[in-house]
């Protein structure tokens, strides 16, 4: 164990052994020096995940319902990058009672980590190209790739994303067929690096779609004409011959958007000889929104999200929802991308520390910077009252969610002796 390590483990061992009081109530499982809970906890917090893995994993072992150790023991397995089993230690701990605020800040967490699974299966799919070329496609799956704009009002541009959304969730209505995620699509987008103007290129679409095993590919475009009119082009890519098995095109004034996207699917479906049920057909023929503005609103979203902009992306979707308030996947996809903003501000210490009666551990992780910046100054002052919470102190779990509400713990003084 590195001395940084050492002095650490021994600093926050005692910090939490002899505090005493934390607001009336007592710190939960007095922790010791060789305590496997701190020691993981140091290591986490030094940057050492293996260490800090072994450590959690040692103590959940013996404590197998220590849900802070559990949690230790996911962030670990973050730095790691072992997301398989980050993602089923989460999964287990969401599926046990929590407070609304750490149960959110894991759904956020759990949707981080399919985001980062989708990126690195795309890249593994790059990296075996030549393997998936000649591998059979999963039977009636499709790929919907951003429909490419040729005009040149930017107000329009988000729209690439927003009609890729409407066609996936229409096919998606479609029993028969089994639709790949807009997000994975996206993702292996991007690792190949397509430019737009290889979004209606059918052997790009048919080499996308190998790289995603879909059977078939939806690609597409749509250009503003004159008098506000707007033109939809689809077309339907078999993925093993890379050629065109069904177009459909349909024109209309904008503000027709929806009734143009719904020809165009219809149009192609019927091409392709998929029969659809009534069910099937009253459920494609829903609409989201029939707000025009609302749906760019939420196209930005799209956008903003595809970049990783979590926060940018709740502030669209808010918006579209607030144009309409009957517009359910806008507001779907803010709380889904405020709770991705949130968990990814919230640092891997923090992650583990989140059932603790000091939420993040703020005080621990100031002595870890005053360590690591000028030695042992934090050391010499440890008789020192550490700080007051303010009466108002606000409940660092209960914020994970957006809520505004005040902390449960109330003011609380945290006195560290010199071990």
């Amino acid at each position: 164990m590195s001395q940084l390590t050492n002095v650490l483990t021994r600093h926050l061992s005692a910090a939490l052994a002899t505090a005493g009081v934390l607001g009336g109530c007592a710190v939960p499982g007095a922790l010791g020096p060789a305590d496997g809970l701190t020691r993981g906890r140091a290591e986490l917090a030094a940057g050492n995940y293996a260490s800090a893995r072994d450590a959690f994993r040692t103590w959940v072992a013996s404590r197998p319902d220590d849900a802070r150790a559990q949690l230790g023991l996911a962030a670990a397995y973050e730095g790691l990058d072992q997301l398989d089993s980050a993602r089923a230690v989460y999964a287990g701990i969401a599926a046990t009672r929590l407070p609304g605020g750490v149960r959110r800040q894991l759904e956020g967490r759990l949707r981080l980590l399919a985001r980062r699974e989708m990126a690195e299966a795309a890249s593994a799919a790059v990296a075996n190209e030549a393997v998936l070329s000649t591998s059979p496609p999963r039977p009636n799956s499709v790929a919907v790739l951003p429909f490419r704009y040729l005009g040149n009002d930017d107000q329009l541009r988000p729209l690439e994303r927003g009609l890729s959304q409407l066609v996936v969730t229409d096919l998606s209505q479609v029993r028969s067929l089994v639709l790949l995620e807009r997000e994975a699509v996206q993702r292996l987008l991007n690792e190949i690096q397509l430019a737009s103007a290889g979004l209606v290129d059918p052997a790009t679409g048919a080499r996308s779609g190998r790289l995603l095993r879909a059977e078939r590919v939806i690609q597409g475009s749509f250009q503003d004409l004159a008098g506000e009119r707007l033109r939809v082009d689809g077309s339907a890519v078999v993925t093993a011959t890379a050629t065109v098995a069904a177009a459909a095109s349909a024109d209309d004034q904008l503000r027709q958007l929806f009734d143009l996207e719904k020809a165009v699917v219809f149009e192609l479906l019927q091409r392709l000889g998929i029969p659809l049920t009534d069910a099937e057909r009253e459920r494609i023929a829903e609409r989201p929104t029939a707000n025009l503005q609302a749906f760019l609103a939420f196209s930005r979203g799209l956008g903003a999200e595809d970049r990783d902009a979590f926060a940018e992306a709740a502030r669209e979707y808010r918006t579209a929802a607030r144009l309409d308030p009957g517009f359910r996947q806008a507001s779907e996809r803010a709380a889904a991308a405020n709770l991705m903003s949130q968990a990814r501000d919230l640092s891997l210490v923090g992650v583990a520390t989140m059932l603790d009666p000091l939420g993040d551990l703020g005080f621990l992780t100031d002595q870890l910077n005053d360590v690591m910046g000028s030695g042992m100054r934090s050391a010499e002052r440890a008789d020192e009252p550490q700080g007051t919470g303010p009466p108002s102190a606000r409940d660092p779990v209960g914020d994970v969610g957006g809520e505004d509400r005040l902390g449960g713990f109330g003011t609380f003084l945290v006195f560290i002796r010199r071990p």
